[in-house]
């Protein structure tokens, strides 16, 4: 059993502004005294796996996370608006320690100054912020107590796998009321082959001189040796009507990009066919012959930093994940697809913005 006792503080102004909940957010200010009255806190293990708190009124909750008591709850150093704590255990595998430079900065080298998670810790540890961030929770650290929260703006990218294949122009059309006007990569193919349109085609002389290997050309020059005029002339008539027939047959799309440009980056939706199963589809039988995907990421012309993002980077991220959010959900309609973050997590439709 524990026993503390400490002198009992009247506040006379600002009481509660102390605590790491408001001052962390808002700051704080008080005026208080101690007195030669004191507090008595006893803490002791009990029968039962789980926690029983008694003060002007009793609490018997499973988790930490369950507890109404504030301060009790601040103490534990939990978010207030926590409801439910999972428990996860791993094998300590730690780097060296952090520098000294480095801490104080806040993240993982402040939760773990002795030596970050490595190995599978490191795995787990990720895996809990990854599943902090899609939930909007939290990732509390043994040992140094520290809070992780994950920014939900980090990781606004989406991916919608289906099996339905939109035509370039369609999709332009189908994504050009939400994220208004697109550029797609077709339309750089298209220029590009404008500006080479009165070059003269490649005979089939000159494709075999670029393709074939000096031992083979020499093997090619001697059989065409054995050749009379007239045979050879046919040859290369053959082969000349061929290369036209190659040259003027319609190129074969295996995926395209449109495009929103803004200020400070560029909306991609990337689409191609993925012959290899997501892991996350792995029991779905409609992806057992492949998919198609969609890929909506969002690139920074320059990439803030990732550390103490400042209010108006939080809102603009805000505001692309809404712009990404919306788009997926679009795509999803048009394709009954599946979404998936861009940690590898399952996404509700209904939970994207419309």
């Amino acid at each position: 059993m524990i026993i503390t006792r400490t002198p009992l503080r009247i506040s006379i102004g600002g009481g509660g502004t102390d605590l790491p909940r408001y001052y962390r957010r808002s700051g704080g200010r008080l005026i208080s005294a101690a007195i030669n009255r004191y507090v008595y806190i006893s803490i002791n293990t009990t029968f039962a796996d789980d926690y029983l708190l008694k003060y002007s009124t009793i609490e018997r909750v499973a988790t930490t996370a369950e507890i109404d008591h504030d301060i009790l709850r601040t103490a534990l150093d939990l978010p207030a608006w926590t409801a439910c704590a999972y428990l996860l255990r791993a094998p300590v595998q730690r780097s060296a320690p952090v520098p000294t430079e480095l801490r104080g900065l806040g993240g993982l080298p402040d939760a773990f100054p002795d030596g970050e998670p490595v190995g599978l810790e490191g795995v787990a540890l990720h895996h809990l912020l990854a599943q902090a961030r899609r939930l909007a929770g939290a990732v509390r650290c043994a040992g140094s107590g520290a809070v992780l929260i994950p920014d939900p703006g980090t990781a606004i990218d989406l991916v919608v796998h289906t099996t339905v294949w939109l035509e370039p122009e369609a999709c332009r059309r189908l994504l050009e009321p939400v994220l208004g006007a697109l550029r797609g990569s077709w339309d750089v193919d298209d220029e590009e082959t404008a500006s080479h349109h009165d070059d003269p085609a490649p005979s089939g002389t000159d494709i075999d001189r670029e393709l074939v290997t000096p031992a083979a050309a020499e093997q090619h020059a001697r059989a065409l040796d054995g050749l009379d005029p007239g045979e050879r002339g046919w040859l290369q008539a053959e082969a000349d009507a061929l290369d036209e027939a190659i040259l003027a047959s319609p190129q074969v799309l295996e995926g395209y990009a449109v495009l929103a440009e803004h200020p400070d980056g560029v909306l991609q939706v990337a689409a191609a066919g993925e012959e290899h199963i997501p892991r996350v589809l792995r029991h779905e039988t409609w992806a057992r012959n492949g998919v198609i995907t969609y890929e909506l990421r969002w690139y920074w012309h320059e990439p803030p930093g990732a550390d103490r993002a400042g209010l108006a980077l939080r809102r603009r991220r805000d505001e692309l994940r809404v712009l990404v959010e919306r788009a997926a959900g679009v795509v999803v309609v048009a394709t009954g697809g599946t979404v998936v973050d861009d940690d590898g997590f399952l996404v509700a439709p209904e939970s994207l913005t419309r």
